[in-house]
């Protein structure tokens, strides 16, 4: 949607900018406009009269355009009015829907009305100017999605290979993906054991029972090497403790 302001209409709002803002001339509004949700949108600030005759517009004709911040700055041109020239250029639009037209001025509101125009009031207008220049200003350089949604280095890695090892940061993506995964890395499970029931003493046990080795068919080495770690022992390989009393099904 393009942006048509009634400029010296605007302009001579008051009450409703902040002081440090007031004041405005056709510069600083444009500048404004650009800081606001306005920007990116074609708008046309449309001024009486001619500014200065050392500025020269696109179209060759000395003081009647200009481009601050990427919104122009139109002049009617020497002993024309704003409002004529508002006229004009919403009669001759192919897509006047497409039109927000800035104005308070009822001979512009009409205009555009009957081309059924956006239409928004200067005091309005400068109240949503005044909105955004005191939103705090967004972050540079800041990557949101990085921040919710952190890459492992495997698939950073796997994004390199895809469009080359001298893609743009990617020493600095491999590092934040490391730092991600070790600020979300899952915490290491703790396992459980169940008890051993207990066992009987040695000297305790029936002579005619069998070594877990006999009954389990352990290889010596095996055993003999279970023994030297102290990891298990090998008598605890014998399930026979476990379904001790258990009836068979």
């Amino acid at each position: 949607m393009s942006v048509i302001v009634d400029t010296y209409n605007v302009l001579g709002v008051t009450g409703v900018l902040p002081p440090e803002v007031a004041g405005l001339d056709e510069e600083t509004l444009a500048r404004a406009i650009a800081r606001s949700r306005f920007a990116g949108r074609r708008t046309a600030l449309i001024c009486d009269g001619v500014r200065s005759r050392d500025l020269e517009g696109r179209d060759g004709a000395r003081g009647l355009k200009r481009r601050v911040d990427g919104v122009d700055i139109v002049y009617a041109g020497g002993g024309r009015d704003a409002d004529s020239l508002i006229e004009r250029v919403i009669a001759e639009d192919s897509a006047p829907r497409r039109l927000l037209v800035v104005s308070s001025d009822r001979r512009v509101q009409k205009a555009a009305a009957r081309r059924r125009c956006g239409v928004m009031s200067s005091e309005a207008f400068l109240r949503r100017l005044a909105a955004d220049l005191a939103a705090p200003a967004p972050v540079v350089g800041r990557n949101i999605l990085r921040e919710q949604i952190p890459l492992d280095t495997v698939s950073v890695s796997a994004w390199i290979r895809e469009f080359g090892s001298a893609a743009r940061g990617a020493a600095d993506l491999l590092q934040s993906a490391g730092r991600a995964e070790a600020a979300h890395a899952a915490p290491a499970p703790v396992p459980i054991v169940a008890p051993l029931p207990p066992r009987p003493a040695r000297g305790a046990e029936p002579s005619d029972r069998r070594s877990a080795r006999d009954r389990i068919g352990l290889d010596p080495s095996l055993r003999d090497a279970l023994a030297a770690s102290g990891a298990v022992d090998p008598d605890d390989l014998d399930m026979s403790r476990w379904i001790s009393g258990v009836d068979p099904i």
